[in-house]
């Protein structure tokens, strides 16, 4: 068993003791008992410095496993409160026990990363105790923030928001290790702490393995990984961990674990879980659970079929790994497209307002703008003739300018990959870029008319309106430039240019026209010049 706690604590900063029946939170790993299994050649552990002095006043008890315990110290040397984790004594003669131990603590050293707790210090304590030194956590575990959820919680978005970004940072973390070959294979919401700050940590990891260990023949991971063939906690198991194919777990069986969790935080009920350890694990091999939305209608569809890949059976549908299920969580997160969902047309609408919602108003207004222009120049009875008429003229204009661009982005693609390197890349890669900038800057365009082709409020014109919009453009301008975008610049102050022409819808002056020509060549000379 491997429930140690690595130093967790309540919000009361008392002892955190294991909850929940055997199914729920029980980890499997074996061998267990005394036996030694035999091995080649045992490994050679790196010699391990003795603590001499007095230098941890032991306080209490923070947690226990099978494995280790967990206590809460004084560091006397330093003045602050850490949590030591010590080897049970009755494991310290057997080899294979201690280098677990010491590469549970390797690995959390070297993740150097705000989500993995940061190991001070490893090595023997004056009674010979092997042991590491670590920050001490103090807070509460997903589980903890799940169970406390009502039924009414789980159809209020936001609560549902602030679970989803505590577990992208949990993703995040979880990619961290992976980019470095690292695999958890024990992850679950008891494993999730959440400290007093809001800074997310990934727990307990007793049961990581580097996957280098293989191609190096570790002795001690092959062994381990060999007799130990069931690893993890059942009801968060990838099916191949739970069908005894430990040694194949890769990256992806952690990507399983972390679907569990998400399909928990969106439908509030683990979807595997059964009344037994074996019911779990056999749900988890044969059971295809039903969508989050159809668990929890008002679930969204983008995060459900995010939650559905990363459950997938066959790990090569998976996401590759963590990093690629964070890359998706992080792009929902920002109105951006997935891998996992095909965006219809009016998601990819509704994104882009949430992503630009100055540009959105802007195009919105544009769009009450072009209808009341149209108002005040024809009789009433053929308004929406008109508006629909002009509107789906300028689309038509839009679309050839898009096709143009497409063209030209395909030209210096071809020409890209043809170029191998030096001034030539470079200067088909900046054309490219600006290229890109004008075909985002024309479908923004084509949405504010497809805006007014489909409807908004009609009434007349007024200065408000028209100063919302000539504002907007020329912020955003502004924007690009300090973020240093400037082929995006350039691609916002050429549609601005184009808006002033002919009606110059926006009422642009004659001052600013100039001003935004002269920012035009400016720009344009630096990314030359560049």
């Amino acid at each position: 068993m491997n429930n140690d706690r690595d130093g967790r604590e309540n919000e009361t900063g008392g002892e955190r003791k294991d909850e929940g029946s055997f199914f729920e939170s029980q980890t499997i790993d074996v061998p267990a008992g005394n036996e030694t299994p035999s091995s080649p050649a045992e490994p050679q552990l790196p010699s391990l410095p003795d603590v001499t002095e007095e230098r941890y006043r032991i306080l209490g008890s923070l947690g226990h496993g099978g494995m280790a315990v967990v206590e809460l110290a004084i560091d006397n040397r330093l003045d602050r409160r850490v949590a030591v984790k010590r080897l049970r004594k009755e494991l310290a003669n057997r080899v294979e026990a201690r280098e677990r131990f010491f590469t549970e603590a390797r690995i959390l050293a070297g993740l150097d990363h705000p989500g993995a707790v940061p190991v001070y210090e490893a090595g023997l304590l004056p009674d010979g105790d092997h042991f590491y030194a670590m920050k001490r956590v103090t807070g509460r575990t997903l589980r903890d923030l799940l169970r406390e959820r009502t039924p009414d919680d789980l159809l209020d978005n936001r609560i549902k928001a602030g679970l989803t970004e505590i577990f992208l940072k949990v993703c995040q973390t979880v990619a961290a290790a992976h980019k470095k070959g690292v695999i958890h294979r024990d992850l679950k919401p008891e494993n999730i702490m959440v400290d007093d700050l809001g800074v997310v940590y990934v727990m307990d990891w007793g049961l990581a393995k580097k996957l280098e260990d293989e191609g190096h023949q570790d002795p001690e991971s092959s062994h381990r990984t060999r007799l130990g063939a069931v690893l993890g906690t059942p009801a968060y198991m990838a099916p191949e961990q739970a069908q005894g194919k430990a040694v194949e777990a890769d990256r992806q069986a952690d990507v399983f674990s972390l679907g569990v969790m998400l399909y928990e935080i969106l439908t509030g009920k683990n979807p595997f879980l059964g009344k037994t350890a074996q019911d779990s694990m056999k749900g988890i091999v044969l059971h295809d659970p039903d969508e989050p939305t159809k668990v929890q209608p008002r679930t969204s569809r983008i995060l459900s079929a995010i939650c559905m890949k990363a459950l997938q059976k066959d790990p090569f549908k998976r996401y590759a790994s963590a990093v690629e299920l964070a890359e998706d969580l992080q792009n929902h997160s920002e109105f951006r497209p997935v891998s996992a969902y095909t965006l219809r047309p009016v998601d990819r609408l509704v994104n882009w307002s949430r992503r630009r919602p100055r540009l959105a108003a802007v195009a919105a207004t544009l769009a009450v703008v072009l209808v009341a222009i149209v108002l005040g120049t024809v009789f009433q009875a053929s308004v929406e003739n008109t508006m629909v008429s002009g509107g789906y003229q300028r689309i038509d204009g839009i679309d050839l300018r898009l096709e143009d661009l497409q063209s030209q982005a395909e030209v210096l693609l071809a020409r890209q990959a043809t170029v191998e390197s030096g001034e030539d890349l470079e200067a088909v890669s900046k054309e490219l870029t600006l290229v890109e900038a004008r075909i985002e800057a024309a479908e923004e365009a084509k949405i504010a008319v497809a805006m007014a082709i489909t409807g908004f409020t009609i009434f007349s014109p007024d200065q408000r309106a028209l100063e919302v919009i000539r504002s907007g453009l020329l912020e955003s301008v502004r924007d690009h430039v300090e973020a240093g975008n400037l082929e995006h610049a350039v691609a916002q102050i050429e549609l601005a240019l184009d808006f002033s022409r002919g009606e110059n819808l926006f009422g642009f002056s004659e001052h600013e026209v100039g001003t935004l020509r002269e920012e035009l060549r400016k720009i344009k000379a630096e990314i030359e010049g560049s």
